[in-house]
């Protein structure tokens, strides 16, 4: 995903990855969050918006298929 976007997330982390200080403790799904400026609660429309504005939006339409949108 970062690839894709060109952007990095606010968190991430992979399948394995420890969980904490917890001995054997690992992760058993990945994560890849990216979190905006605005308010949790706000319109969809507002952070697809904030997310143009940092130049990319990808859509995902099913394996193999992907498409970058611009704002125009």
């Amino acid at each position: 995903m970062t690839r894709l976007l060109d952007l990095r997330p606010s968190r991430a982390f992979e399948v394995g990855d420890p969980v904490g200080r917890r001995p054997g403790a690992i992760r058993r799904m990945s994560l890849w969050l990216l979190s905006s400026d605005l308010p949790p609660d706000g319109e969809l429309a507002d952070h697809l918006h904030w997310l143009l504005d940092r130049g990319r939006l990808v859509l995902l339409g099913g394996v193999g298929s992907v498409r970058t949108c611009h704002r125009t």
